[in-house]
């Protein structure tokens, strides 16, 4: 089928003609072909349309009921033409007119589970997951995040190794330069006491060789007497 064309009577109410178009295929010869509903005699809805020129041994109809199946569809859409028994409720036609060919796009761009939403066709809604219960876990452990980064981006995993050991050089730095500092400052307070000691040796020994002179000198006076 090319195109699709509904044209309405100068009525809405008494009636209308669907015309469809096909290119040249290896079922029928129609270019086109034609149904209309309108109201008869008395206000009684009536339709017909062209009959089909099937090629030999290509009638889709002839093993298919002209009637609805006991599910409500046809075997064969073209069944659909040759079934005049109600008229008044056609529900395919009314489809074609009031909803398929004022928003065609509709069709194409809307998700099927809407339209069967909104009543356009029948069959089982697809299950809703909006509901669904989510799965969240929580770790307190670094490690776990380590990981899951390490898997995302393994470049950035061994650059972050490399920081570490940088730090870690850094730190080894500082701890080898302030257990230096601290040797030296004690060394500082050794030689500190060792002069102290020294000192007070120094003045030990004046103080000692003063006495013993000041003996001396009484023990001279001593004599002389």
């Amino acid at each position: 089928m090319t195109n699709l064309e509904i044209e309405s009577f100068k009525n809405n109410k008494l009636g209308y003609r669907i015309g469809f178009h096909f290119r040249q295929n290896p079922y029928f010869q129609n270019v086109i072909i034609v149904k209309e509903l309108h109201l008869g005699m008395g206000g009684t809805p009536v339709s017909f349309s062209d009959p089909i020129l099937w090629y030999r041994g290509q009638n889709l109809t002839l093993h298919s009921e002209p009637r609805r199946s006991g599910r409500g569809i046809y075997q064969t859409f073209f069944s659909w033409f040759s079934d005049h028994t109600s008229p008044g409720r056609d529900d395919i036609a009314q489809i074609l007119k009031d909803d398929l060919f004022r928003n065609p796009l509709r069709y194409y761009l809307t998700p099927l589970w809407v339209l069967r939403q909104n009543g356009s066709t029948s069959g089982p809604k697809p299950a809703d997951n909006s509901n669904r219960d989510d799965c969240v876990v929580i770790s307190d452990s670094d490690d776990d995040e380590d990981q899951a980064e390490e898997q995302a981006n393994p470049g950035r995993g061994h650059s972050r190794e490399k920081e570490d050991e940088d730090e870690d050089e850094v730190h080894g730095g500082q701890d080898a330069v302030s257990d230096d500092s601290g040797q030296e400052a004690r060394e500082d307070e050794d030689s500190y006491g060792e002069k102290d000691e020294e000192v007070d040796e120094s003045r030990g020994r004046e103080v000692r060789d003063q006495d013993d002179e000041e003996d001396i000198e009484v023990d001279e006076e001593a004599d002389e007497c």
